[in-house]
């Protein structure tokens, strides 16, 4: 029999966990998983989230400019679920810290590259095969020539600003609720770092499931 320090009961030995020298525990086993469960919702718990109205004036961290919660990026752990800083601040924040690490990265792509070829070309593939799935066999040679333009256009911005930019669909094509298409209407040009950011999220205020 051994007490438990914990809640000072007397109990068998295979009730305490063995430490890492061998011997019992000073804890019980359920006094133990008791405090674990605590501190894991502890650490994990989320402040009650408080509706805010897109409207309301709300100053960014970075810039101290006021401006409505529309242009602040959502956070959960956050009071409010809105970030300190503005959509237009972390944009301008990604960029910089991209250029400072741009050559690292370029470099890291390419020892990537060198080791993973396979996984490369699997996914460029399946990139190719998702947007030529997402073309509509409809589409006018005139709206085709539109969705060429928008690549020109990343380019043309890349070459005269130094800056990655990328091509973007305002709905994910392979979105996780809901499926975009490749269309002039649906495409537009942003810059490497808030394509990323963005990844797969819907339009700001969209909720529905409908192809676009």
């Amino acid at each position: 029999m051994r007490t438990c320090t914990k809640c000072r009961e007397a109990k068998d030995a295979d009730h305490f966990y063995k430490t890492v020298y061998g011997s019992p525990s000073s804890w019980c086993k359920q006094c133990h998983n008791k405090s674990a469960r605590a501190n894991y919702a502890k650490k994990h718990a989320r402040p009650a989230m408080v509706t805010v109205s897109p409207d309301a004036p709300r100053a960014c961290t970075r810039c101290s400019e006021m401006k409505t919660c529309a242009d602040f990026g959502r956070v959960r752990n956050s009071p409010d679920g809105l970030r300190r800083m503005c959509k237009a601040c972390r944009v301008a924040v990604e960029q910089l810290r991209y250029a400072r690490n741009a050559e690292a990265r370029k470099q890291y792509g390419r020892e990537w590259g060198a080791r993973n070829r396979d996984a490369l070309r699997a996914g460029k593939a399946a990139r190719k095969t998702a947007v030529k799935q997402a073309t509509p066999s409809w589409l006018t040679a005139i709206q085709r020539a539109q969705v060429a333009e928008f690549y020109d256009i990343a380019l043309a911005r890349t070459t005269q600003t130094g800056v990655a930019h990328e091509v973007d669909h305002i709905y994910p094509i392979k979105g996780t609720h809901s499926r975009g298409l490749h269309v002039p209407w649906n495409l537009q040009v942003l810059t490497a770092v808030a394509n990323n950011t963005k990844r797969r999220r819907l339009p700001s205020g969209v909720t529905n499931k409908a192809e676009h």
